[in-house]
Parts: C-alpha cells; sequence; structure tokens
C-alpha cells in the first residue's frame, strides 16, 4: 500500500519572532487508514493540517516538503493548492459556524460548492445536496437545507460538514477536534460518520485530537506532539500499549485518572 501523503522536514516559523512553532515533523499515512494526531493544546497538532491544507497565515513560514500522491503540493501557489481542496483535501473544523457564510442558507452554500467542483447543473446540485444530507439527516434533511448556519447546532453543523464530505469524497480528509464541543451520544455519531467516510470512499482521515478515548475509537496509526516537535509516531496498539516516551505515557496516565474519577462519580449517584 502506497503512501498517500508524506511530510518530509517540515518546519514552520513566525516570521517576525523568528519562533519555531513546529520543528522538523516527518511522516507517512498510508491511504485508506486513520492517523490520530493527539497533544496538548498548543502542541501543534492544527499549525500541521493547516500547512498541509496551505492556510497558514501570513506571518508563518514553511520550510520543508509536503506531497500527496507523490506530488509535491507544498510551496504551490494558492491558487493551484484551491484547485485541491474539496475533492483532494477537505477538512472539519471544531468550531463549524466558521465554515459557513452566515447570511446564506446551507442547502445553497453546499449546492455551490458542488457546481464549483464538479460543474453540475442546479437540478443535479440540488439532488446530490439532499441525497448527501439524507446520509447524516435522514428525517429532516429538507429542513437543513432551508436552515442559516445560526440556527443549527455545533452538532449539526458537523454533521453538513461531513455531508459535504462524502459528497465531494476527498482524497484526504482533515478532522480538527471535530468531537470537542460535542457531548457524548453526539460524538458517537460524528465518529461513526467519520469512519462511513473512510470506509465508503477509501478516505484518509487525519483526526486530531486531545482525548485519547476518543482517538483509541478512531485511528489506526498515532501521531504525539509536544510543543511543536514529534514525540512519537506508529501503530495505536503499539503506541497506547508500549508506549516509548515518558509524555506519551503521561497522557495515557491522564486518560486513565480521568476515566477513574469519572467512574467514581457515577457510582455515587
Amino acid at each position: 500500500m502506497n503512501n498517500l501523503l508524506t511530510l518530509e522536514h517540515v518546519s514552520i516559523t513566525h516570521q517576525e519572532s523568528g519562533k519555531k512553532l513546529i520543528d522538523d515533523i516527518s511522516f507517512s499515512i498510508k491511504q485508506g487508514r486513520t492517523l490520530a494526531i493527539v497533544g496538548e493544546s498548543g502542541s501543534g497538532k492544527s499549525l500541521i493540517s493547516k500547512a498541509i491544507m496551505g492556510l497558514l497565515p501570513e506571518q508563518l513560514v514553511m520550510s520543508g516538503e509536503i506531497f500527496l500522491n507523490g506530488k509535491k503540493i507544498s510551496h504551490e501557489a494558492l491558487s493551484q493548492r484551491r484547485a485541491l481542496l474539496g475533492t483532494s483535501l477537505g477538512v472539519i473544523v471544531q468550531n463549524g459556524m466558521s465554515a459557513f457564510d452566515p447570511l446564506m442558507r446551507i442547502g445553497k452554500q453546499f449546492c455551490q460548492t458542488l457546481i464549483y467542483h464538479f460543474s453540475y447543473s442546479k437540478k443535479q446540485a440540488i439532488e446530490e445536496t439532499e441525497l448527501a444530507l439524507s446520509h447524516v439527516f435522514p428525517h429532516q434533511f429538507q429542513s437543513i437545507m432551508q436552515a442559516f448556519p445560526h440556527q443549527l447546532s455545533g452538532g449539526q453543523l458537523q454533521r453538513v460538514m461531513i455531508a459535504i464530505a462524502l459528497a465531494l469524497s476527498p482524497t484526504l480528509l482533515i478532522a480538527d477536534e471535530p468531537t470537542t464541543a460535542l457531548d457524548a451520544p453526539l460524538r458517537q455519531d460524528i465518529l461513526k460518520l467519520l469512519q462511513h467516510v473512510v470506509t465508503t470512499h477509501h478516505s484518509t482521515l487525519i483526526f486530531i485530537s486531545h482525548d485519547l478515548g476518543i482517538v483509541n475509537e478512531i485511528a489506526d496509526d498515532i501521531l504525539v506532539m509536544q510543543k511543536g516537535k514529534m514525540v512519537e509516531c506508529g501503530e495505536k496498539i503499539t503506541v497506547l500499549s508500549h508506549p516509548t516516551q515518558e509524555y506519551t505515557r503521561y497522557l495515557i496516565n491522564a486518560r486513565r485518572q480521568l476515566s477513574l474519577r469519572f467512574e467514581q462519580l457515577i457510582n455515587k449517584k
């Protein structure tokens, strides 16, 4: 199985201060697998995803190389990188409200996305939008299409983004903390939908999270980040069962202690 995505010696530096925010990161992901990037806030998880998408802020400078399907995509012109967004590179962000135009109905935004990428007619775009939304909103997809983003909850907006991913079938899908603001039942629904995207379209998923419990459910491989550096990387069962680094052991123990406290609280009720 070939590597779908490869990062070679990627570093990200703040142009004005000279501070290195990502320090010499190298890893690969094989097609059809799910890589979880884990670490505490500020570890650099989201910066890696922005570098892959070509969406780094202007004040940040990247060095190193990024390859998608063997083609170098780092340092491409913005217009060339934008051509990849959607069908080759998809993203699901934590704050769904920021991903949509607040003044446009969901259905219209969805249709415009499909028309842009596939040159559909308006009728085709509406049909494909209804089909995709029906997978994640079986009984209310029509009302979702008519809604404005502010009329939907965070969980509903996450589902809409997953529906767009279903419709576009991106080669690589990046989910940046997609379940952080959701309650437990919704988290499970989102995880199942993401797994459905991966298995149905043989997509590759980068799942960014600080929660090892969720990572254990969805990941094939784990990359551990700390202060902009890659601490550990390998198959999930190896990293979680036989961590080689102290920081990885710290994250695992912290998760176990949190689970224990939760069980104690439940048992007291």
